[in-house]
């Protein structure tokens, strides 16, 4: 079994399984692009649940918008993610002329509490519009 990246999902999510052609099946989430937008048939969709001991983390996608770019601020962010016990494993950070800015991070985390977690510590921050999940790739 696979998860999908296409919608990252992680203990919590609901989830629906898919069987591949060939490759086996692979997990989304239910409210994934793929299956709201009818790529998926969903003749091959198949219902699963969460394994208790699935307790390995797992990648997810966040934007973070900023209203004001300030020295500090990746820090900041930065901290309140590690603050959560969760990891970034890629990061991309834009600042436009006028000093706002759209952060992409994708955290490794081990569940949906963490996630949510993590996404309220950012928001908590100074100059930081809104966070959220981001689905598809």
């Amino acid at each position: 079994t696979r998860f999908a990246k296409c919608c990252w999902p992680v203990p919590g999510d609901a989830i629906v399984g898919f069987i591949t052609r060939g490759r086996g099946m692979t997990v989304h989430a239910q409210d994934c692009p793929n299956l709201a937008g009818g790529v998926i048939d969903n003749e091959r969709t198949v219902a699963v649940e969460w394994a208790e001991a699935e307790q390995r983390a797992l990648p997810v996608k966040i934007a973070v918008h900023i209203g004001r770019d300030r020295p500090g601020l990746l820090a900041d962010i930065s901290t309140a993610i590690s603050s959560r016990q969760a990891n970034i494993v890629k990061a991309e950070v834009t600042v436009t002329e006028d000093r706002k800015g759209l952060n992409h991070f994708t955290v490794e985390v081990k569940d949906l509490n963490q996630l949510q977690g993590v996404m309220a510590a950012i928001s908590a921050i100074k100059d930081v519009i809104d966070v959220e999940r981001v689905r598809g790739l």
